[in-house]
């Protein structure tokens, strides 16, 4: 369902019927005019926001999607993650074929996104004991992987470039985890530059999900300047908005700028 801040009812319900089961993964395009689905059906939807109807779908047998998100480059692709390990890619014009296909992980991938240049993909993956809690960094013009980033010690939930932190072709990277910990990346070297524990809600909590925020809230809050403002959920619902700098020593530095629970 679409809704409109303040309506006690949605704007559009995109309806793939009866037979279709959870949606797992939802991306709006960069146009605002359509948006992207996928499901635990195997199907990835595409579906017309202002008539609310399906334009699109394809069914790959076994792929449970995971995560799903719109590339921001106007090139009409979605890249999504699945439980069968692979990573797709897709023209949302027509969803005949993937037209990119990714191999290489081991455990479950739960979450992706992609650089703001439509080249890297970022992907996480489920694991536990510091065995398959990493994510990874994949190069769509070579076709293959190229970063792996490893430090969590349990499922690695959700991840998001950071366009505010540049490092050449490549932006760091956010991942959040079931260890409680929010980590920064230098995706280039492969280190963790900077981590924050999540103090909100239960302790036991895993976080669940992130997201880096839109320009010019970056540079408005508080009257402070952050090069990436990034917003963190765990699974008790607590919320936590940090801002990400570098001080004059060139170190990575966060600081909390407010948390909530609904």
């Amino acid at each position: 369902s679409i809704w409109k801040e303040g309506n006690n009812e949605p704007l559009i319900v995109l309806d793939p019927g009866e037979q279709a089961l959870k949606v797992s993964g939802l991306a709006v395009s960069e146009t605002h005019k359509q948006v992207g689905t996928g499901s635990r059906d195997y199907h990835v939807r595409v579906w017309d926001l202002e008539s609310g109807q399906q334009v699109g779908s394809n069914a790959v047998n076994l792929n449970m999607v995971t995560d799903l998100k719109w590339v921001p480059t106007g090139e009409h692709s979605l890249v999504q993650t699945s439980e069968d390990l692979l990573v797709r890619v897709w023209d949302a014009r027509n969803l005949r074929k993937e037209t990119q296909q990714f191999e290489g992980h081991v455990n479950i991938p739960l979450g992706c996104d992609i650089s703001q240049d439509g080249n890297f993909i970022l992907t996480c993956s489920h694991g536990f004991d510091k065995h398959g809690c990493e994510a990874r960094v994949w190069d769509r013009r070579m076709g293959r992987q190229i970063h792996t980033l490893t430090g969590h010690s349990e499922s690695t939930n959700a991840c998001t470039w950071l366009h505010g932190f540049n490092r050449g072709s490549l932006p760091l990277a956010c991942t959040v985890s079931a260890d409680r910990s929010m980590r920064i990346w230098d995706v280039v070297a492969e280190r963790t530059v900077l981590q924050e524990a999540f103090s909100s809600g239960r302790q036991d909590a895993p976080l669940t999900a992130v997201a880096e925020l839109p320009p010019p809230l970056s540079s408005s809050l508080q009257g402070k300047f952050y090069k990436s403002v990034v917003c963190a959920s765990n699974f008790e619902g607590a919320i936590q908005i940090w801002g990400l700098s570098t001080d004059n020593q060139g170190e990575h530095v966060s600081e909390l700028l407010s948390q909530t629970t609904i």
